[in-house]
């Protein structure tokens, strides 16, 4: 297959400006984190868009997707915030605003209960009869008032002092219609069988032990990857990439060891069960490693994340994947950051034939915000996704919608939009996107508008508000 000119312009665009941005000044980082996916898929033609007779496993169900991203221009909270060293960061930020549970019982004690309230409408102009935006994720439902997020954070930050221990941890809890798509096998999958939209969901459950440069994180957490965040107020866009959702891990369990080097770098690694898994579903354990670094003049920023999993019931099989993540701050109002992904999963189960086969995916996604004043700021996002083998992008509304079959697909959407945050506690964001979809195979519709189109257009607007 030739590689489209658009996703040439993209990957050239990418690198080219993230080469610039390191060569300013070489500094800058991010941390990932990430979406789940479906596993089932299709290679040959014919192959429809059209809804399979047999269920695909959903996203949330497959162990072998997760995702984790780091934190977002558009937001308050630096880029470090999601990989662990941030999280201290976060809590000193929402502490600028109004706390709903700043206690003196807690603060001695060195706890922190957070979270926010997150809401809003997607209007799709072609009004489609199931009522899906296609996969696009999480705002996926059509013409309808989604409570995207009631989001509880209760977060004790290791402090170590010089040659001392210290103990910390972590527990989220969402409800809401995104908590569908952060679901980990084995653990909250359970919870919602009998909702289809609405459901309970913990992206993170974990301890931490701290001995001056080291940390020792054990459990459910937030994948290390990605430049989104399940957490909506660490996004720009109230929409998400294909990229976040369906080309990286958005979950692991795992224990994960992170030695900060000194004040720019950090490397981490351990073992896992699986992208999106609570319990591994062969009884395999995988392995994840990664860096990051933050340039001298702190304006330039750098995270790679490689993870390496037998995503298959039975059998051996091997699923290689990596995330880099570069962000950059061009001037004082404006941050340009880049991501790429790439993954192999060695003999894997693609097709409704069920048969054996290596799928690939790649893509690149590119983020530009500007902050046009204290209150309002601007965004644009292009993302090009190849998924090469239909292995990625196999269901709407995950993990009770629509199964599809997977078709071999370049997928692309950009989205413009705009912030406004007329205080700390309070975000208003909204959004054109525009999605376009080109099979790889003969095909005899799309994804979008009942199954009829390959291209969509939306408008999504959400109000977050921190307590």
């Amino acid at each position: 297959m030739k590689t489209p000119k658009s996703a040439i312009g993209a990957w050239v665009a990418g690198f080219l400006l993230t080469g610039i941005a390191l060569a300013q000044d070489g500094g800058g980082l991010a941390t990932p984190r990430r979406a789940s996916l479906p596993e089932g898929t299709a290679e040959r033609s014919p192959i429809d868009y059209v809804a399979a007779q047999d269920q695909l496993p959903t996203p949330s169900a497959t162990p072998g997707k997760t995702s984790t991203a780091p934190v977002t221009p558009g937001p308050e909270t630096p880029p470090a915030v999601q990989n662990g060293a941030g999280d201290e960061a976060a809590g000193e930020a929402d502490e600028e605003g109004f706390k709903l549970f700043k206690l003196k019982s807690l603060q001695r004690h060195r706890i922190d209960v957070r979270g926010w309230i997150d809401q809003g409408f997607t209007w799709n102009p072609d009004n489609p009869a199931n009522r899906f935006n296609g996969p696009v994720a999480y705002n996926d439902r059509s013409n309808d008032y989604t409570l995207n997020q009631l989001y509880m954070i209760a977060e004790r930050v290791t402090k170590p002092e010089d040659g001392a221990w210290d103990i910390g941890g972590r527990v989220d809890l969402l409800y809401g219609t995104d908590s569908r798509f952060p679901l980990a096998f084995g653990l909250d999958n359970e919870w919602n069988q009998s909702h289809r939209f609405y459901g309970l969901a913990m992206p993170e459950l974990y301890g931490d032990l701290a001995y001056e440069k080291l940390l020792l994180r054990v459990g459910h957490m937030l994948a290390p990857c990605g430049y989104e965040n399940v957490q909506a107020p660490e996004n720009f866009f109230y929409s998400h990439s294909y990229t976040f959702l369906y080309a990286q891990p958005t979950t692991v369990t795992a224990a994960m060891l992170t030695w900060k080097l000194n004040d720019r770098f950090s490397v981490n690694g351990g073992i896992d069960t699986g992208w999106n898994a609570w319990d591994s579903m062969n009884d395999k354990l995988g392995t994840l490693f990664g860096l990051n670094w933050t340039a001298p003049s702190e304006r330039t920023t750098v995270a790679l994340e490689f993870f390496f999993n037998n995503q298959q019931l039975a059998g051996e099989n091997i699923r290689s994947h990596y995330a880099l993540v570069v962000s950059h701050k061009v001037s004082e109002r404006m941050t340009y950051a880049f991501e790429n992904n790439y993954g192999l999963d060695d003999d894997a189960v693609v097709g409704r034939d069920q048969r054996a086969a290596d799928a690939k995916w790649f893509s690149f996604v590119n983020y530009l915000t500007y902050q046009i004043n204290p209150c309002w700021s601007a965004g644009l996002r292009y993302e090009w996704l190849r998924d090469r083998n239909g292995l990625l992008v196999v269901g709407l509304g995950p993990p009770h919608g629509i199964p599809l079959n997977g078709v071999p697909s370049d997928w692309n959407e950009i989205s413009l939009g705009v912030n406004y945050k007329p205080n700390k506690n309070v975000i208003v964001r909204s959004e054109l996107r525009w999605d376009w979809v080109d099979p790889l195979v003969p095909v005899a519709d799309g994804p979008f508008d009942d199954f009829s189109k390959r291209q969509q257009f939306l408008w999504g607007t959400d109000l977050i508000v921190r307590f």
